[in-house]
């Protein structure tokens, strides 16, 4: 019973794999769910996580860096001498 048509010889393959992919899903889904049910996989944050989540964030060097203010720009093309500065809220 083998076709010599290429087509069909592909069609015939996709089947294959279609089952076999949905088998794979049934299998997926049967492990997790005994992973679940045994308890071997918790499925909510403990309230360990959750106070480690809330905790406030560490100090950034971002944030003293945004504190200190326009720095001076020392570069080769500043107007005339006059060195440029970071632009503030009014200059925007």
């Amino acid at each position: 019973m083998s076709s010599k048509d290429p087509l069909a010889r592909i069609a015939r393959l996709m089947i294959q794999v279609n089952i076999g992919a949905g088998l794979g899903l049934i299998a997926w889904i049967v492990w997790s769910g005994w992973l679940v049910a045994t308890g071997q996989l918790v499925s909510a944050p403990t309230p360990a996580e959750i106070r480690a989540w809330m905790a406030p964030p560490p100090p950034s060097h971002l944030e003293a860096a945004a504190t200190l203010g326009p720095l001076p720009f020392a570069g080769c093309h500043d107007a005339g001498g006059v060195a440029a500065s970071a632009l503030r809220g009014g200059d925007l």
